[in-house]
């Protein structure tokens, strides 16, 4: 079965499976570096928000139409599951004054998202571009709702990139303040008090959500006082856009070295759509300041 079919015959059997309340259509979402994916929505009559699902991990060449049943069944269940109850008042996305409070920003990579910077306001951080966005209410979607801020809300807010990019750098860091805590705690965390023998000097550096937390390298406080409590430099790894790796300066760092890690990390283990830059960064605890190295 080859893709195009696949993916119209998942649209009819979920249409089939949640009968006509819903209108089931296609959505195909160019995500972050410039990741297409093709999306399932279900719109229930009377709810402006509703849930979309990407079928691309699930396809490959084997499957059969017993295997598209089972998926369109179970894909049918898990967007019921995750419809809200009821409609959302986005009204006061229209006024600058309830939005400044909610704004907050990620990092991305700025080479792999070039036609995505064409459409929206973003300042460049090192070899990475800063992006802005809106939370949508917390309590239902667990911090993960948003609103991409683009260049056309500047224009209805008649506002400037540089008051959205102050008021978003404020409001972040109050929304969602950084984490650092020891490698060796997240691995004890996933595998075990047992998985790491000896101590393991790199830390985590991530935000409360653990959701584009690798924009806490914006956090100049947060470095700084890392660097003051370890008295040292350190290398700081972009993992992924979720959260960055802390590396202390001394004679076992060496750039080199950890530069090739995160690449290969990049290729086998981070998908491509989560990757930030293979690259190395250092901050220089005298200078307060953070550098691109390679």
């Amino acid at each position: 079965m080859d893709f195009t079919d696949y993916k119209h015959t998942m649209l009819c059997k979920v249409q089939l499976f949640l009968g006509n309340e819903y209108e089931v259509s296609e959505q195909r979402v160019t995500k972050n570096n410039g990741v297409v994916l093709t999306g399932i929505m279900a719109k229930k009559q009377g709810i402006n928000t509703f849930p979309t699902i990407y079928i691309d991990e699930y396809y490959n060449e084997e499957l059969t139409s017993e295997d598209v049943e089972y998926l369109s069944m179970k894909l049918a269940k898990s967007l019921t599951k995750a419809e809200l109850p009821k409609s959302i008042e986005l009204e006061q996305f229209t006024d600058y004054e309830r939005v400044r409070d909610r704004l907050k920003l990620k990092l991305v990579n700025a080479d792999k998202n070039k036609d995505l910077l064409f459409e929206v306001p973003y300042k460049r951080f090192l070899n990475l571009a800063v992006l802005y966005y809106y939370q949508v209410e917390e309590e239902l979607f667990e911090g993960r709702a948003s609103i991409m801020i683009r260049n056309s809300h500047l224009s209805m807010w008649g506002i400037d990139q540089e008051t959205l990019d102050r008021d978003a750098m404020d409001s972040v860091r109050i929304i969602s303040p950084a984490k650092i805590c020891p490698m060796r705690e997240l691995l004890a965390e996933l595998y075990g008090d047992d998985f790491l023998k000896e101590d393991f000097p790199m830390y985590v550096m991530t935000n409360k959500e653990k959701y584009y937390g690798a924009s806490t390298m914006m956090y100049r406080e947060c470095l700084k006082k890392f660097a003051d409590e370890k008295e040292t430099d350190f290398y700081v790894l972009p993992s992924s856009v979720h959260e960055v790796i802390l590396v202390p300066a001394d004679e076992n760092a060496d750039a080199k070295m950890l530069l090739e890690t995160v690449t290969d990390i990049n290729r086998t283990q981070v998908d491509r759509e989560e990757i930030l830059a293979d690259s190395v960064y250092y901050y220089d605890r005298e200078k307060d300041e953070l550098s691109w190295i390679g």
